[in-house]
């Protein structure tokens, strides 16, 4: 089964596939829609790679203020 990153994108890729069954876009543009509108599966046990590994909350910049 496949998972959409959100409605509208669903249903851009439906005729998207559509376009492409009957021959009116290239293999090369329906994958460009296949990597935008579909989320990527991980194989079962493995993290994806966005997630930081556990341990805690980490800001962009470095806290140097701290109140007393």
């Amino acid at each position: 089964m496949k998972k959409y990153k959100s409605e509208a994108l669903e249903a851009l890729h439906e005729s998207m596939s559509d376009l492409y069954k009957a021959g009116g876009i290239s293999d090369e543009r329906m994958r460009f829609y296949d990597e935008g509108c579909l989320v990527k599966s991980t194989p079962e046990g493995e993290r994806p790679q966005s997630q930081k590994p556990p341990g805690g909350i980490r800001s962009g910049a470095p806290v140097y203020a701290r109140g007393k």
